[in-house]
């Protein structure tokens, strides 16, 4: 049976927690309040239920992204959303901050890239592929890449558990070459363990993973989870950057601080910071491990698409 992707019971999506939230110029409106303020999702089934969720999250949702100096994260988070979803009841949702630091505030059905949440949809594909006999976990990558470092050792399953062994992706490359070539680089490098002994997490596994799901089905990554999770589910807010086509998603803020930027901050006192250029073709070019746009889901009631946003 395929996965379906949903959160049967209790369950909180939160956006921002791992990307900052920013500015696109087609962000919505609705659910916004003044800068700062969280304000409920004023299109939820049960209005007494959102307005408990509101009453309860407002202050901890505030709390967690304004008081960066006694969090590890050591970062101020400009703008969030929260969603929650309990039995059959739908999701209620909260914002709180910014899109456009001081000017615009932050709505609840922004959408956001998910970066990395992408990698639960090519997971799943996986997982269904195999299911249906179209690939095997077991299968080694040589079945498709002959020529890559051991490929006739490196399963699917190993790439899944980011147990490969394989060199990380150039990121440089990434969003300017094609998925071809960025995969060829990955496998011009020396790996960095033997398959399988060792966890050390890849986004160039998920970029082969999208890959493998292309030569093995004959049909495009786009259309295998368009037709499988998107159409079927009823996402309307959530699209493959690049591919298809949404509300665009907000640009975001990098960390910045005296040290520098990114990852020289963490760890350190830091404040949002411009990301540039705008948008980032990384988006784009991450594909099959970090490139799908979405808003978070309310329209099936009993779930909540927790990888929506970020």
């Amino acid at each position: 049976m395929g996965l379906t992707l949903r959160i049967q019971r209790t369950a909180i999506a939160c956006a921002a927690l791992l990307a900052l939230a920013g500015c696109a110029t087609g962000a919505g409106a609705s659910g916004q309040g003044a800068s700062g303020s969280p304000v409920a999702s004023p299109g939820s089934d049960n209005t007494g239920a959102a307005d408990a969720f509101d009453a309860e999250m407002s202050a901890p949702v505030a709390a967690w992204r304004t008081s960066f100096q006694a969090s590890s994260m050591t970062i101020s988070v400009p703008g969030t959303v929260v969603a929650a979803s309990v039995g059959d009841a739908g999701a209620s949702l909260v914002a709180s901050g910014d899109a456009v630091l001081g000017s615009q505030p932050i709505s609840v059905d922004a959408a956001f890239h998910i970066g990395s949440m992408t990698k639960l949809f090519t997971a799943a594909l996986i997982m269904q592929l195999d299911q249906e006999g179209v690939l095997s976990l077991n299968d080694t990558i040589g079945t498709w890449f002959p020529s890559a470092p051991n490929a006739s050792t490196i399963t699917v399953l190993e790439l899944l558990q980011h147990e490969s062994g394989l060199y990380e992706l150039d990121m440089g490359l990434v969003g300017v070459a094609t998925h071809q070539q960025v995969i060829e680089n990955v496998f011009a490098q020396a790996p960095i363990a033997a398959p399988g002994t060792s966890y050390q997490y890849l986004n160039a596994g998920y970029v082969i993973l999208g890959r493998i799901a292309e030569l093995a089905s004959g049909t495009s990554y786009d259309q295998l989870v368009q037709t499988r999770f998107i159409s079927k589910l009823g996402l309307t807010g959530t699209y493959l950057d690049g591919y298809g086509s949404g509300a665009a998603a907000l640009t975001g803020y990098d960390l910045g601080c005296v040290a520098g930027s990114g990852s020289d901050c963490l760890g350190k006192p830091s404040k949002p910071q411009a990301t540039a250029p705008v948008p980032s073709p990384q988006w784009s070019g991450a594909w099959a491990a970090a490139v799908w746009s979405a808003r978070l889901e309310t329209r099936r009631p009993g779930f909540v698409t927790s990888w929506q946003a970020t």
